[in-house]
């Protein structure tokens, strides 16, 4: 009787054992799991995030940049039909009073 006990007890331990130890590889793995997403954040998120900024900020320019060469291209047409309007205007023979 004695045994029995004793060998259900020590059936007991080793569960609990296993049990611990289970919980202590959960552990593990979560903290594995958080070194893996602060590793992507330094090495892949954070440098595409930055690229990504950098990329948005040159189509930003290069968007201003066409944007202003379109206006001053448009002044410069209106410009040059103005003068244009009046040569022909300075050349068309003027009304006698």
């Amino acid at each position: 009787m004695q045994a029995a006990k004793t060998k259900q007890a020590i059936k007991e331990e080793e569960m609990q054992i296993t049990v611990i130890e289970r919980a202590q590889n959960i552990q593990v793995q979560e903290q594995e799991i958080i070194r893996r997403e602060r590793e992507l954040d330094a090495t892949i998120r954070k440098p595409a995030e930055a690229e990504k900024y950098r990329l948005e900020k040159i189509a930003d320019a290069n968007k201003y940049e066409i944007i202003s060469l379109v206006y001053y291209r448009q002044a410069a047409l209106l410009y040059e039909r103005d003068l244009n309007l009046e040569t022909v205007l300075f050349l068309l023979p003027q009304p006698q009073n």
